[in-house]
């Protein structure tokens, strides 16, 4: 399953001429691709699951909703990226505390992404590539500098790759065609 999106129709090699910059940049909304998890999502549960969509986002929509206690390993990471989380505003408002990162014990809350959840738990793929959520998520990212459009978002397809496998030994090595980049695991 490759669950990756496009870039922005936008971003070109034309519109990053006419920009003072050497490099791509590394965060914000020229960083980013359409997701592409929500279809892969789809498709795996119409192809191995009996639960209904809905329930098996519950849980993410019920720790979103209602918050989790921040462990360590997280509050670490929004410490380190504090300065670069403080850029964006809808981003900070969730995880930094009156500019602070959160804390050990802190319980983390995001209502937005329980209500994005709940659309996608109702309304799967189709409205989170074509609906008014696909529609509010390429706003904010207008809003950033973004060049994302609703097409982008709406021409967005699941792509399944074949895998090529191959024994050797007592090891199962599974590339697949496209790219050229392998991996290998041990055959159980």
């Amino acid at each position: 399953m490759n669950s990756s999106g496009v870039a922005a129709s936008g971003a070109t090699s034309a519109y990053y001429r006419t920009q003072a910059t050497a490099t791509m940049p590394l965060d914000g909304p020229h960083a980013v691709s359409v997701p592409g998890e929500v279809a892969a999502w789809e498709v795996i549960h119409q192809r191995f699951c009996t639960k209904p969509f809905a329930q098996l986002l519950d849980g993410a929509i019920g720790y979103a909703e209602n918050g989790f206690r921040c462990l360590l390993a997280l509050v670490a990471g929004l410490a380190s990226n504090a300065r670069k989380l403080a850029q964006f505003p809808s981003t900070a408002s969730v995880l930094l505390r009156r500019g602070a990162p959160l804390q050990a014990g802190d319980v983390l809350v995001n209502a937005d992404l329980a209500r994005s959840l709940q659309l996608v738990a109702t309304g799967g793929a189709d409205e989170f590539y074509r609906g008014d959520l696909a529609r509010r998520m390429v706003q904010g990212l207008e809003a950033g500098g973004g060049l994302f459009t609703v097409a982008d978002f709406a021409g967005h397809r699941q792509r399944s790759t074949s895998l090529l496998r191959r024994p050797i030994g007592a090891i199962l090595c599974i590339r697949r065609a496209r790219p050229r980049r392998a991996f290998c695991s041990w055959r159980c």
